[in-house]
């Protein structure tokens, strides 16, 4: 986990393609690298969650 950066924004940014990006919080600049913010709520249901745990166990 990191904590969010509290700098100026910068422009949108474009994939190039059309992409569902309803779970992206947003993009930070962290050193010289960019970082996808995601909303981990979104990314997965407890459904899903369950089923990953489901396959991994054994």
């Amino acid at each position: 986990m990191v904590a969010r950066p509290t700098g100026p924004a910068r422009g949108i940014l474009t994939f190039g393609v059309k992409l569902n990006t309803d779970y992206i919080l947003g993009m930070a600049e962290i050193g010289k690298s960019i970082k996808i913010l995601l909303d981990i709520d979104l990314v997965l249901c407890a459904d899903e969650i369950t089923q990953l745990e489901q396959r991994t166990v054994k």
